[in-house]
């Protein structure tokens, strides 16, 4: 008899396959860009995604209706706003910038954590975040090896993935 995995390896396991599938979802933009518009590249994106987490969320307990205004502006904010930000930006931007400037999300969510519900901010993640951002400014800036990916790089399409970034954290 085969015994299931231990459910800390399965979560392991889907945390990896999440970290892999957000690290790829700006190179895959930018070659998707190669032979679709934006808009139409993020509404495919969305026709996949939203079956899928109807699938995930079949069963589950539902939001109470006064929460769904909230719902719905976050949804508009972070998929409306950021996720069309982000793939105008990819596209003006190099997919090594981009991805490096995304990759500031958790950092926001820290940051807007920190502000709305007044979550404390330890030294050391302070400087973690500090020197996240510092990285994030060297790249975009084009300084030292990042140059060449720089090059391609337009500040509107920096500003846009940056705009993406902030709007997915909040």
């Amino acid at each position: 008899m085969v015994t299931p995995p231990d459910p800390s390896v399965r979560s392991l396991a889907a945390a990896l396959l999440l970290a892999v599938m957000w690290g790829l979802s700006i190179p895959i933009t930018k070659l998707g860009l190669l032979t679709l518009p934006p808009l139409t590249l993020t509404a495919l994106r969305f026709l996949i995604a939203i079956p899928l987490m109807f699938v995930f969320v079949a069963g589950k307990q539902r939001l109470p209706m006064r929460a769904l205004p909230r719902v719905a502006a976050l949804g508009l904010l972070g998929i409306g706003i950021g996720q069309v930000a982000q793939t105008f930006g990819v596209a003006a931007t190099s997919a090594s910038v981009g991805t490096t400037i995304s990759a500031a999300i958790p950092a926001f969510v820290v940051v807007f954590a920190a502000m709305r519900l007044k979550q404390s901010v330890s030294r050391l993640q302070a400087l973690g975040i500090l020197a996240a951002f510092v990285g994030i400014a060297l790249v975009a800036s084009g300084r030292g090896e990042a140059a060449s990916a720089a090059a391609q790089t337009s500040l509107v399409g920096a500003a846009l993935v940056l705009l993406s970034a902030l709007t997915i954290a909040f």
